[in-house]
């Protein structure tokens, strides 16, 4: 029998989807630069520490990302992110083999002296799919949280975790790890919330208090 509340059926199914979110990289860099990053089976997240950048998709509008501006990427679709929308790129992975990341997980690109214009950092998540597929499947190409209307505990979060990638404090690997997984239950809300107005999806049913404790009681009695 789980403990968690039975209004609470989100909290029910990210606890057995045993999702998991890491930092890949802490991201410095200098106009110009472009970043492909290839298919993933996970999660991709970018949070804009400092400055902007673009993300760009195959088949869509470039979007501009600015300070606080935090992106997942639930079906880990290729994508581009650069200091324009448009120009030249290099592939995330040989930039990684090419520049090794520095002690405090920075990977410099074109960021010499005073070069760096823009910071963020690059997460995944990882799960069990066969749990998650339901919720993930629901969930847009691109989930873009704008700092100007996130509410203050997604910057709060923000702010806690550039500060843990210092790393200089005890147990900040640990705390870095929380903190991502934290970042990844903000946004889930944050789309739920703008569900709540659309039409009808699974997502939008969590956020109603009736239908929630129906498919709470299914979640923890799933057979007659």
């Amino acid at each position: 029998m789980s403990n968690m509340s039975p209004t609470d059926p989100l909290a029910e199914v990210l606890r057995v989807s045993q999702v998991r979110g890491a930092v890949l990289a802490q991201v410095v860099a200098g106009d110009p630069w472009g970043i492909a990053i290839s298919q993933t089976e996970g999660v991709a997240m970018h949070a804009v520490i400092s400055g902007s950048c673009w993300l760009r998709l195959s088949g869509e509008v470039p979007r501009q990302l600015l300070r606080g501006d935090i992106v997942f990427l639930p079906h880990g679709t290729p994508h581009t992110i650069a200091s324009a929308s448009t120009g030249a790129t290099i592939s995330f992975d040989r930039l990684a083999k090419q520049q090794l990341l520095s002690p405090a997980g920075e990977l410099r690109v074109n960021a010499e002296q005073d070069r760096a214009s823009t910071r963020f950092l690059c997460a995944g998540y990882d799960f069990d799919h066969n749990v998650s597929h339901r919720l993930i499947s629901l969930l847009p190409t691109v989930v873009h949280v704008r700092a100007e209307e996130s509410d203050g505990e997604i910057q709060a979060t923000l702010r806690l975790l550039t500060s843990e990638l210092r790393g200089v404090a005890p147990g900040a690997s640990v705390a870095i790890d929380r903190l991502i997984d934290v970042v990844f239950v903000q946004v889930l809300r944050a789309q739920i919330s703008r569900d709540e107005h659309t039409a009808a999806s699974w997502l939008t049913a969590l956020a109603d208090p009736m239908i929630a404790a129906a498919l709470a009681v299914l979640h923890e009695r799933p057979r007659p």
